[in-house]
């Protein structure tokens, strides 16, 4: 499993980040706001050195506004600048963003260096083609897009790393994988898309419970949930037929995880800073 999401350019980038940190005032972690505490799923403590952090919670518009709230809250208790952000914004709103997060930066120059870090596909590469108001790099809802680091100019007193997303090497948490996977933070591979569409599933019932109803246009119980039957009931709503008649099971699955990855689902957070610990698998992270 590890080697399928877990490239070797991700070991290569933690080994620069860690001989890049000490030439930075700040590190700028980008955090996916439907899941704050799983999306920082790479070794942080170990690579930032105790460097001054600033939490940017990225795709709010796909997350649960009042769990938004409650993380921001939860992270600014510990003493932590916590920022949501859309990156739909204009390129104008979020560069004055920037600029005042640099206000916060400690230095004794005005002229100020932060890096920016995070898993694959929260939107670092979006973020720096809007802060330079064009799409010089490449982005996509796959993991992996960005390889190298660059310096970015925000402006004449402020500079940016761009660095690629990073993760750990193993990660021992299934449910913290599965929430990766429904955010694209890691590649989707057959082996894991069911069971991740499961807890998915599941975590709609118990906090969304109006979603898979207005999805399939049928009740479910979490306590019987056959992923099969889900996908057969998706094909005949959505009429995804194959040429005899029989459901398209594959590509209910492909429509179902999409609909997770990219937000059509609904506006959800898939995990809150109230419940954080209390599953014995979340600690394994």
């Amino acid at each position: 499993m590890e080697d399928k999401w877990y490239p070797g350019h991700i070991a290569k980038a933690k080994r620069r980040i860690g001989e890049k940190v000490k030439a930075v005032n700040a590190v700028i972690e980008m955090i996916d706001a439907r899941i704050p505490y799983s999306g920082r799923a790479y070794e942080w403590k170990k690579l930032f050195h105790n460097k001054y952090t600033i939490i940017l919670l990225t795709k709010v518009d796909l997350a649960d506004p009042e769990v938004t709230e409650r993380w921001d809250l939860y992270y600014k208790k510990q003493g932590i600048i916590c920022i949501p952000i859309s990156l739909k914004d204009d390129p104008q709103k979020i560069n004055k963003r920037l600029q005042q997060i640099r206000t916060r930066i400690p230095s004794k120059s005005t002229f100020k260096r932060a890096m920016i870090t995070g898993i694959p596909n929260v939107g670092k590469s979006t973020l720096i083609n809007k802060i330079m108001n064009k799409k010089s790099m490449r982005t996509g809802n796959t993991p992996g897009v960005t390889k190298g680091l660059q310096w970015i100019n925000v402006s004449d007193d402020f500079l940016l790393l761009d660095t690629p997303g990073i993760l750990y090497s193993n990660l021992f948490s299934e449910s913290v994988k599965y929430k990766l996977l429904l955010t694209s933070g890691i590649k989707a591979t057959p082996d894991i898309i069911d069971s991740a569409l499961i807890f998915g599933i599941k975590y709609l019932l118990d906090h969304y419970p109006q979603i898979p109803l207005e999805i399939l246009g049928e009740k479910l119980h979490s306590d019987e949930l056959d992923i099969i039957k889900v996908y057969e009931r998706l094909c005949r709503r959505r009429g995804f037929l194959l040429t005899k008649g029989e459901p398209d099971i594959q590509r209910a699955r492909t429509i179902f995880l999409k609909m997770f990855q990219d937000g059509t689902i609904g506006r959800i957070s898939l995990e809150t800073p109230e419940k954080l610990f209390t599953e014995p698998d979340e600690s394994l992270l």
